[in-house]
């Protein structure tokens, strides 16, 4: 049978009432069986809360798999319910709520996640009888759903005060939401991999004069950091703790059950004959809004400057409907 035979007998039936669309965004190929019955229950426990939080008035987002592919289903809040949403949404902007979920998340959540990952990391699977294993693969699931849940959680806390910025000073200047993202550039550092751990390595290494030279050698990257690992002091350790922190010891690189059972490597990938054709929506597209550098002075690929747009705040500040600082 050929592929084309075989993707003819698949049937993609409507999974729900409403309007459902495939996500080829973040799933561009089927999804694992595994990832298929882990995903859907806390993706759309988290949004829900994250949804009531802020006051919005979408009460959840459904997922479903039809033959490997992803597809989701918005569903708004009862409309008896509205009103409340409305009056949550005026409380969060005026109280700037997102930041009770910034301290929630730095004092709460991230340590006791951190103290989760590490104590998975630390076992290694090759060492457990079968029962054993079992029971570990079992928390490493368990562990991953709620990592969903927490994901979708704190979706508004970086969303809401960004879209918020982008949609109000995009209509004070005319720019695309493109160029105005790049004023954000580095407010974040945590974003690019910053860390208390990687800043304790680079100020081990940089008093130490003996890591230097392995740093600049031309040794494959995998000896120099056994090299750097092995050196005695404040150095080897940093890096022991680096390691760790990012999801890898030598002996616990099997472990990291997320990325592992989640993945949709090559490997692990189904053969699926529908691959590549066309897929059904459920719903009509519509037609996307194209935004283009035309209304302004600054061309496609120049970003302005923070300094640039200070007078455009300082212009703006207190006027109705202006953003809100984050």
């Amino acid at each position: 049978m050929s592929a084309a035979e075989a993707a003819g007998q698949l049937r993609f039936d409507v999974p729900g009432p409403g309007s459902w669309n495939i996500d080829l965004v973040h799933f561009p190929r089927p999804a694992t069986r595994y990832w298929e019955t882990t995903h859907p229950e806390p993706f759309k426990r988290g949004f829900r809360e994250f949804t009531r939080f802020y006051g919005m008035l979408m009460d959840s987002l459904a997922y479903q798999y039809i033959n490997g592919f992803c597809y989701s289903s918005l569903v708004p809040v009862e409309r008896s319910e509205a009103p409340a949403r409305f009056q949550r949404a005026e409380e969060v902007f005026e109280g700037k709520l997102w930041r009770e979920q910034l301290r929630e998340w730095d004092e709460t959540f991230k340590p006791a996640s951190i103290r989760a990952h590490r104590e998975l990391q630390s076992v290694d699977p090759g060492s457990l009888s079968e029962q054993d294993l079992v029971a570990y693969l079992t928390r490493c699931r368990d562990h991953h759903v709620e990592m969903i849940y927490q994901h979708m959680r704190f979706t508004g806390a970086p969303s809401v005060p960004t879209g918020d910025f982008l949609a109000h000073v995009g209509d004070w200047t005319g720019m695309a939401a493109a160029q105005l993202v790049g004023l954000l550039r580095g407010a974040a550092p945590v974003s690019a991999g910053a860390s208390g751990e990687l800043e304790g390595l680079r100020t081990a290494m940089a008093q130490d004069a003996s890591a230097r030279p392995l740093l600049e050698s031309d040794e494959e990257p995998s000896g120099v950091l056994e090299a750097l690992r092995a050196l005695p002091g404040a150095t080897g350790a940093a890096l022991s703790t680096v390691s760790t922190f990012r999801g890898g010891t030598r002996s616990s690189y099997p472990t990291r059950c997320s990325g592992l059972c989640a993945s949709r490597s090559k490997a692990m990938r189904p053969k699926h004959p529908t691959a590549r054709t066309r897929l059904p929506m459920f719903v009509p597209r519509c037609p996307r809004r194209t935004e283009t550098s035309s209304t302004n002075s600054w061309g496609k690929h120049d970003l302005p400057t923070r300094s640039a747009m200070s007078e455009v705040f300082s212009a703006t500040s207190g006027r109705p409907g202006s953003c809100v600082a984050p």
